[in-house]
């Protein structure tokens, strides 16, 4: 959008020049449903995103080289390879799961690396942490569901209530696109819950609606509302001070 609408107004000749390439081993938004994750792929490329599938080999100053043998020259590169533990975690002394992070049993607590004991009382939830047996997505929503029954069960504990152990419900994803474009994939195809995709403008605005409750303050709903309608009217800001 920042090329197709504004750069496109402010600087036309820079614009014309800009070429956005998209590299991906596998389908964009692979835990999508598939038919959302092709309209997904038909909406980049009818704004102007050249998707590539291949395995990025080697970064090289201004080129790319890729698992199929091709080259890609570049300007500004952005890596995005998902996220992964931390110096912090890999130090410590506690069992790790395959991928680096620290494994915990159904209550969330850590094992000990050398006796591989629960350790009482040292708990992990969000993205450093991983279920042993059942490992979840490194997701916004993994994290805040963790953190609710930790909560909940430090309280019920304190009172001697017994609590059953954590148990992840699969809410859906969304995923904007474009202004006015996004897909929302609502259900877990894993369970018995009944499932629902819709993608286009009221998807988008679904999205929106979702972002606006995860913003806490009512001072950051004002702010971010306000920018989006000053933006849809005025077009983004490029000054730079």
């Amino acid at each position: 959008n920042l090329v197709k609408e504004d750069l496109r107004k402010l600087m036309p000749n820079v614009a014309s020049s800009v070429r956005i390439t998209l590299v991906e081993a596998r389908d964009i938004l692979g835990s999508f449903n598939p038919d959302l994750r092709l309209y997904a792929e038909r909406i980049l490329n009818q704004s102007g995103v050249e998707i590539v599938k291949a395995q990025v080999n080697a970064v090289n100053p201004q080129s790319v080289m890729l698992s199929d043998g091709s080259e890609i020259d570049y300007g500004l590169l952005v890596w995005s390879t998902g996220v992964g533990p931390t110096p912090f975690i890999t130090s410590l002394p506690f069992t790790k799961a395959r991928d680096g992070r620290l494994e915990v049993d159904s209550f969330l607590r850590v094992k000990d690396a050398e006796t591989g004991d629960t350790v009482e009382n040292v708990f992990s939830l969000g993205d450093c942490s991983c279920i042993e047996g059942s490992p979840l997505p490194t997701t916004a929503q993994v994290a805040e569901q963790q953190g609710k029954w930790l909560s909940s069960y430090f309280n019920r504990l304190k009172v001697g209530v017994e609590t059953g152990a954590f148990q992840y419900r699969h809410l859906g994803q969304m995923s904007a696109m474009t202004t006015g474009s996004a897909v929302t994939d609502l259900g877990d195809s894993k369970s018995d819950s009944p499932q629902f995709k819709m993608s286009g403008f009221l998807s988008w605005v679904a999205w929106r609606a979702v972002y606006l409750t995860k913003l806490g303050s009512f001072q950051n709903k004002l702010y971010v509302v306000l920018n989006w309608i000053t933006t849809q009217a005025l077009g983004r800001d490029l000054t730079r001070w």
